[in-house]
């Protein structure tokens, strides 16, 4: 009977880098009867055939198996892990025959067909394949910071027209340019072209426009910005322009010219190396403002240092604590170290290190870290007071299903006390999002309670942790404010937004 122990750990016999998987994850076990897989109480759990398993099971090499958000792999590929290399072809199980391929990473050529000259991409990254059916597939080879299809990350992928590909979940691969997806000998309709008389063509425009002004001032049209409108005509036209963000992120020790990397808090409180814990994390809200996919948000939102003092001075203690008790024991043994050991104490430097961001569209169904589509951070106002922060989806994209995104050129700037003002957003996070039709956004209706000034307003809109960030809107469907602090008594509740004219002049740095 063999078993493998599987995990992040250097001690396991198959290691997987990738953060959501636990340091020891699962252990797989060969008996006379088949294998038994079992999850070791993982952070992100273990799933086969994309259903997460508790405790022990039984599978075998027709399984699809995941750990955390990784990979999917199979029973013998893990057994053989050392022992077996799988060839491109090999990982996507075709029969076809390739019709002509391209080479793809940083290596210039002839290593590389097409080239990306970027330190995170690998040297030989990928391999873009068309086959004789006229199928297109993308292999990775193995890379460093993986190939994402559609922002998720694959080892291999037929491609469909349409489909974003990216190389360390950073650079785009305009992979249609190189080998157009389709059949062989499919070019298309160009047959000529049956022209039009000029005057039905200007009675039909004439026509149409006159259908335009109706449909836009008529009270039976599709409600649009700009008209007042209900709150259910605002919530459902906004439904899919607010995502739930999540940053993953460690804390950096620094003493003396000495650096601790990966430090985390477990569940018990103590602190330990991520090597033995899973990554702190923190959850906000955003909405989509441009068409290539930029998500504004709160800067506290973005940047968890602004959060995470508590945690930065527990540390910063800890370690104080550690070398004092070390200074102590040496104290007569070691007169000079335990003086070192002392100063250390009182130097103690503490930081946060993000080392991913994602978000979750709204009505959308969580599973893993993997159902995140990845961002990058773009910066934020460097105020406290405009509390505002930019991401952008990596894709540049905007997510599936989005049609509309919150227009920070047409804006509310009538701050009034009493006014109608509605907010979506995600109050507790995952807590109370994650119904049985997937993550939803909470959705509020309110009043303005106070006009605050130039920068912000009060409101009275029910807010918590995690709704930071959350677009709100007017009466008539224009962005007035974006939800940024709260604060709870007896008396009830005291928000605070930040006014939308900030929200636009932000913006306007980055396009």
């Amino acid at each position: 009977m063999k078993s493998i122990k599987i995990g992040r750990s250097s001690s396991n016999d198959v290691v997987i880098n990738d953060p959501t998987v636990s340091a020891h994850h699962a252990v797989l076990t060969e008996t006379a009867s088949g294998y038994i897989l079992k999850d070791l109480n993982s952070s992100n759990g273990t799933f086969v055939n994309g259903k997460k398993i508790a405790g022990e099971v039984h599978v075998t090499d027709k399984d699809a198996i995941r750990f955390g958000g990784g990979q999917v792999t199979g029973c013998n590929a893990l057994m053989n892990s050392q022992r077996t290399r799988i060839t491109p072809n090999q990982a996507y199980g075709s029969h076809d025959g390739i019709a002509s391929q391209k080479k793809i990473g940083r290596a210039p050529a002839p290593a590389n067909d097409i080239v990306f000259p970027y330190q995170d991409v690998s040297s030989q990254h990928a391999v873009l394949m068309k086959k004789d059916n006229g199928e297109v597939v993308i292999v990775d080879k193995g890379s460093t910071n993986g190939t994402y299809v559609n922002g998720v990350k694959v080892p291999y992928a037929s491609l469909k027209p349409g489909d974003r590909v990216l190389l360390a979940n950073r650079y785009a691969l305009e992979w249609e340019n190189v080998f157009p997806a389709g059949s062989p000998g499919t070019h298309g309709d160009i047959r000529k072209k049956k022209k039009t008389p000029f005057i039905p063509v200007l009675a039909a425009a004439a026509a149409a426009a006159v259908i335009a002004v109706l449909l836009v001032w008529a009270p039976w049209a599709p409600w649009k910005p700009g008209r007042k409108g209900s709150a259910e005509e605002i919530f459902a036209y906004y439904n899919k322009s607010v995502v739930l963000i999540y940053q993953a992120y460690y804390f950096e020790v620094y003493l003396n010219g000495q650096h601790y990397d990966n430090v985390v808090l477990d569940s018990e409180g103590d602190v330990v190396s991520l090597e033995d814990a899973s990554p702190a994390g923190s959850f906000g809200t955003g909405f989509i403002v441009s068409e290539d996919g930029m998500i504004m948000t709160n800067r506290h939102v973005m940047n968890p240092e602004m959060t995470e003092t508590e945690t930065m001075d527990f540390i910063r203690m800890s370690f104080n604590a550690t070398l004092q008790q070390a200074a102590s024991a040496l104290q007569y043994s070691n007169p000079g170290k335990a003086a070192a050991y002392r100063s250390m104490a009182g130097n103690v430097e503490v930081k946060v290190r993000v080392y991913y961001t994602g978000i979750l569209p709204n009505d959308t169904y969580f599973t893993s870290i993997n159902d995140f589509l990845p961002c990058t951070v773009l910066g934020d106002t460097g105020s406290d007071e405009i509390d505002l922060g930019l991401i952008q989806l990596n894709s540049k994209h905007l997510p599936e299903g989005t049609t509309h995104i919150v227009n920070l050129e047409d804006i509310d700037t009538r701050i009034v006390e009493g006014k109608e003002i509605y907010t979506i957003g995600f109050p507790k996070s995952l807590i109370i999002g994650t119904t049985e039709q997937g993550v939803e956004a909470q959705k509020q209706s309110g009043h303005i309670s106070q006009t605050r000034g130039s920068v912000q307003f009060g409101h009275n809109l029910n807010i918590d942790h995690g709704a930071s960030g959350s677009p709100i809107f007017s009466d008539k469907g224009r962005l007035i404010g974006v939800v940024n602090a709260g604060f709870l008594n007896s008396a009830g509740n005291f928000n605070i937004g930040i006014q939308a004219s900030h929200a636009s002049e932000f913006l306007n740095r980055y396009k």
